[in-house]
């Protein structure tokens, strides 16, 4: 019984060790706010502060990773939920060249093997449901993880009916 203790505990920490890379809604939300509070000249220690508390360095660095030509999504006067739909806008469809160094973006990009396969009416009415979705992951579940978007399409496809057919699948294709 001792080795099952062992066994347990070494893998909590490992299970917290591999949770710490997830963004969740209210992280993503809060650090938003964090840039914006900056661009406004306010004091953000105290919201640094807050922000090391509920995601560590890693939620700084995700702060760090969503300033330059991504923080010029955030403009003073939008709320959380504007620059999130703004984000998803503007990489959901892009070249995986754009995301693949922040993964935090990369979350909301669908793959370029995924796009080779997807019809582009298709990919363009997943993008719109993402989007629809957004005020009510903030609002109702905001300590859920933000989830990759290819894993969604996974999900959606199959439920779809595609000329008359549903339980369609696609697989990634490339790296």
């Amino acid at each position: 019984m001792p080795e099952m203790k062992s066994i347990m505990e070494n893998w909590q920490k490992f299970v917290i060790k591999e949770e710490q890379n997830w963004v969740t809604w209210r992280m993503l939300s809060d650090t938003i706010e964090f840039i914006r509070d900056q661009k406004e000249g306010a004091d953000t220690a105290q919201r640094q502060q807050k922000l090391a508390k509920l995601g560590g360095k890693s939620l700084l660095k995700l702060a760090a990773s969503l300033t330059g030509p991504i923080g010029a999504l955030i403009d003073i006067g939008m709320d959380s939920v504007e620059v999130m739909t703004d984000m998803v806008k503007v990489y959901a469809t892009a070249d995986d060249a754009k995301t693949r160094n922040n993964p935090f973006l990369d979350l909301f990009n669908l793959d370029d093997g995924f796009e080779d396969l997807i019809d582009d009416k298709l990919e363009d009415q997943f993008v719109e449901k993402m989007l629809a979705e957004i005020p009510r992951h903030i609002q109702s579940n905001p300590d859920e993880a933000i989830p990759d978007f290819d894993q969604v399409i996974q999900t959606w496809l199959p439920t779809l009916n595609l000329s008359g057919t549903t339980n369609n699948n696609v697989a990634k294709t490339g790296n």
